[in-house]
């Protein structure tokens, strides 16, 4: 996990296609097209329209995968432009074998880095089983893959929101308090000659 996540205002963020270590077909376009969905639909950062993000990729030559270099992180947050950039992994998308059949499974990382350094603010790791809801007789199990991917981009997403939230709570100015062991005024500061006018003959 990186350090405390600290975002601008109103930080926008290009979502480049996941990498995929999974070994299947077409997985890292399908994880990358809902997680966007997913990120879009979360309302907490704004999204660089991918049809931009592909053509300036394309257009200034650069890699699109974790591997790219600080230079080229900064050039494209120019271009797009953009403030972040949200990698991501696909670990698995398989299956678990269990006592009524297969079920699918799935994991994914997440980074996000700041264009302009190259920094990781923020990352995190998740996975996911068809039988992670299941409860009595078999209810809550998931067969679908694309459904379970939705469950888990929308609990990873939920998690980048909530630490985005906290650190802007956090860095949000406080009201002056009043101090109320301080004089407010000077005759306050200093009671005794007023005490000795009063008591005088």
């Amino acid at each position: 996990m990186a350090g405390p996540l600290v975002l601008p205002a109103r930080p926008s963020v290009a979502v480049m296609p996941f990498e995929d270590l999974s070994g299947r077909v077409d997985v890292g376009e399908a994880f990358t097209r809902v997680f966007l969905a997913e990120l879009v639909r979360s309302n907490t950062v704004d999204v660089v329209d991918p049809g931009a993000l592909s053509e300036t990729v394309e257009r200034l030559q650069l890699r699109t995968t974790f591997a790219m270099t600080r230079a080229e992180m900064k050039s494209l947050g120019d271009s797009v432009p953009c403030t972040h950039l949200l990698f991501g992994s696909v670990l698995d998308a398989g299956t678990v074998r269990t006592a009524d059949g297969d079920l699918p499974s799935v994991a994914a990382t997440l980074r996000l880095v700041e264009a302009s350094t190259g920094r990781v603010v923020w990352a995190c790791n998740h996975s996911r089983t068809g039988e992670d809801n299941e409860t009595l007789f078999g209810w809550g199990r998931e067969h679908s893959r694309d459904r379970l991917l939705g469950q888990l981009a929308a609990e990873m997403i939920t998690e980048f929101k909530k630490s985005a939230s906290s650190r802007r709570s956090a860095a949000a100015p406080t009201s002056a308090v009043p101090d109320s062991s301080r004089p407010s005024t000077p005759e306050a500061a200093n009671p005794a000659p007023q005490a000795a006018e009063r008591n005088a003959p």
